[in-house]
């Protein structure tokens, strides 16, 4: 891919400013940890975790479901080869103190049709899970669709990351990717142009493995700041749904299928 050295040089204000919208939703079982990535999104008045419908099925209890938030200051351990060389002490000492799992206080699910592969997880507004955390403001903020040869950023919770804390207790950073819109003539059979993007997801040593990242919100930027390098001015374009790994390519359901959800 080509983007920019100006693009390259943003990247650290940006990593920055997505780990406030960026949670780990933890689906495990009694026996199996199993997660996916999902952003922190404010509707008008209201709040929700927002992930792939794959990741938080209905038959899942809400009882169940757990979240951990990474509020800033992981956005340097976000490369593979750093987070796989780090030794445990140097893991917990990463890990935010508030990164601890929390039962989520969900009061409403809201599923998209099968093709999105959306849910919103509607959260208890009075709830410290609101109050203390950032939420990107849909309403206010609106969408954007990207363009071809922009950059185009996703940070999520790879499961290829992941690390045994010891006591059932497993450890993650998040893994930022920077990408554009695929240029190359792919055919899929049940791909939807009308609803979704692809975005190129090259196999190579520093790629990790997408379980995990499912859910994860998908963003661009607008150029603002001094020569337009310090600028975490992020709008959401959509959310990561599949990966096709013969054609090293991502499946993004568009922001606007986000919007018609909520009813917009």
């Amino acid at each position: 891919m080509v983007i920019g050295e100006l693009e390259k040089q943003a990247t650290h204000a940006i990593r920055e400013r997505l780990s406030h919208f960026t949670v780990v939703v933890d689906v495990s079982t009694k026996d199996v940890p199993d997660w996916g990535t999902g952003s922190l999104i404010k509707f008008h008045n209201r709040y929700f975790i927002l992930t792939c419908a794959h990741v938080v099925t209905p038959d899942y209890p809400d009882s169940e479901l757990g979240v951990l938030f990474y509020p800033g200051g992981t956005s340097k351990y976000s490369s593979k080869e750093k987070i796989k060389a780090m030794s445990l002490p140097e893991l917990l000492q990463a890990i935010p103190n508030r990164s601890y799992r929390q039962r989520l206080d969900v009061v409403k699910r809201i599923y998209s049709e099968p093709k999105d592969d959306l849910v919103f997880l509607e959260l208890n507004p009075e709830s410290e899970q609101v109050s203390k955390n950032e939420f990107y403001d849909i309403s206010e903020r609106g969408i954007k669709v990207p363009d071809p040869g922009q950059g185009i950023y996703l940070t999520g919770f790879s499961q290829e990351l992941a690390r045994d804390l010891g006591k059932k207790r497993m450890g993650a950073l998040p893994y930022f990717e920077l990408t554009v819109l695929t240029s190359r003539d792919i055919e899929l059979a049940d791909f939807d142009a009308q609803r979704e993007f692809l975005v190129d997801y090259p196999k190579d040593e520093s790629s990790v493995e997408p379980k995990g990242l499912s859910g994860c919100g998908v963003w661009v930027r607008l150029p603002s700041g001094k020569d337009n390098v310090w600028t975490p001015n992020l709008y959401l374009v959509g959310v990561q749904k599949a990966v096709y790994r013969t054609n090293q390519v991502l499946s993004v359901t568009k922001a606007e299928q986000i919007l018609k959800l909520l009813g917009e």
